[in-house]
């Protein structure tokens, strides 16, 4: 098991930008990823997004653009070790296919919201999507 960065910089990060989170508001995040032009390694953790410190993670998906052609899965979890599987066996091989969170976590630490496969991947093209909302006793301006 490794920790990839391969989505967040460079090449692999074809994602939309997350504004500055204010307390109380739910930012949304999009991230595409396309396994045909980035291999993912079956059991290795990529991050996604970051979340500061007392987040709420919110309504993640994954939608299957591009099936992979197996009855292949992927994970979404809360970090890099799977603490909480946020979309759990999110299916790659039927199109269209949205698998939803069952419910929301707070997460009192920062951390990376993380997909990890359940074989390797390299066909598949799929987005994940979710809400992220900032808890703060202080006052942000």
């Amino acid at each position: 098991m490794a920790v990839q960065t391969t989505f967040m910089t460079g090449a692999g990060a074809k994602n939309y930008g997350v504004a500055k989170q204010h307390p109380g508001q739910e930012a949304e995040v999009v991230r595409y990823i396309d396994a045909s032009a980035n291999n993912l390694t079956s059991g290795d953790y990529y991050r996604l997004f970051y979340y500061e410190a007392d987040t709420e993670l919110i309504d993640f998906h994954v939608i299957t653009e591009t099936v992979e052609g197996a009855a292949d899965t992927v994970d979404i979890t809360d970090d890099e070790t799977g603490t909480n599987v946020l979309v759990s066996n999110a299916d790659l091989n039927t199109d269209n296919n949205v698998a939803k969170q069952s419910a929301n976590i707070f997460k009192s630490a920062a951390g990376y919201v993380c997909v990890r496969p359940d074989a390797a991947i390299g066909t598949a093209k799929f987005w994940v999507t979710g809400k992220m909302k900032k808890f703060s006793t202080t006052v942000d301006r």
